[in-house]
């Protein structure tokens, strides 16, 4: 992903004169990001964090610290959050989880936050399937085919998922919001630097099963699922929601989509990995 950003200095964040017109919570109710209007422009806060004022054309960001916000932070939530919403503004499918590239073709897995998201595309790569992406996958229409595009070279794990893949990966800079790990890409966590055709959408379930659990969703179902971890910047604009609506309808009715579960322990991150290459390459998984 591309895009504009300029690094103002730090200060304090001051109440705004008109409440957000969305806001994203996180499990715990407490918001995560607010999104205002500034004009034609965006202002998207990240309280206690950040503010990022976004041009009307989602082509340039200038991002304003709170104090004692530590470096890496920014760059963070630029990477992570903000291009995603900087491209959606521009007509782009992106949506919240992490996508892997195997010799069946690439493999994207969403769900809510927990549910191994992450984890899943670390297991990946340390088995030799590069990681395209992680927390934004970016789907496109290709030619006759849906592709993802390979997002920024790094993953987010926690300690001890770190730990049990890839423990000789030493991790990069903290993060002043989250305890978890970002880990830069490395040999043995190999990231793809190229497109690759979308071959299969897994949904992660909770982690309540008690083998690996793989069901065909509709193409109705699909939709619903990706429209609900979309980035959307402009939930009020109707003509870049239903554009927007059109591209993940033309995704859902491409790319099988499947319900995916399976218990959630470090050893069974192996075989699953080879479960889901085996699935991937089978004849059913085509339309």
């Amino acid at each position: 992903m591309t895009g504009a950003l300029t690094l103002a200095p730090a200060r304090a964040q001051a109440p705004l004169a008109s409440p957000p017109y969305h806001t994203i919570f996180f499990s715990d109710g407490a918001p995560a990001i607010a999104f205002h209007r500034a004009g034609e422009a965006y202002l998207l806060r990240f309280p206690d964090l950040a503010d990022f004022e976004v041009s009307a054309d989602g082509l340039s960001a200038t991002c304003r610290p709170a104090p004692h916000v530590r470096d890496a932070t920014p760059e963070h939530l630029y990477v992570n959050q903000v291009l995603p919403l900087m491209r959606s503004r521009r007509g782009e499918a992106i949506y919240h989880g992490a996508a892997v590239a195997t010799p069946a073709g690439a493999l994207a897995c969403l769900g809510a936050a927990g549910r191994g998201k992450s984890t899943l595309a670390a297991a990946f790569a340390r088995a030799g399937h590069a990681f395209l992406a992680d927390d934004a996958v970016w789907a496109r229409p290709a030619g006759g085919h849906i592709e993802v595009v390979p997002g920024a070279p790094a993953l987010r794990l926690w300690e001890d998922s770190r730990a049990a893949l890839v423990p000789r990966i030493a991790p990069a800079a903290p993060l002043h919001f989250t305890s978890k790990h970002r880990l830069a890409a490395a040999p043995r966590l190999p990231h793809a630097d190229r497109p690759a055709p979308l071959r299969a959408i897994y949904l992660l379930g909770e982690g309540a099963s008690a083998s690996v659990t793989i069901a065909r969703t509709s193409a109705r179902e699909a939709l619903l699922a990706l429209l609900a971890h979309a980035f959307v910047i402009d939930i009020a604009d109707r003509d870049l929601v239903a554009r927007h609506f059109a591209t993940t309808a033309r995704i859902a009715n491409a790319v099988p989509c499947f319900q995916l579960d399976y218990p959630r322990r470090y050893e069974t991150l192996e075989p699953l990995i080879a479960t889901l290459e085996e699935h991937a390459s089978a004849e059913g998984v085509q339309r």
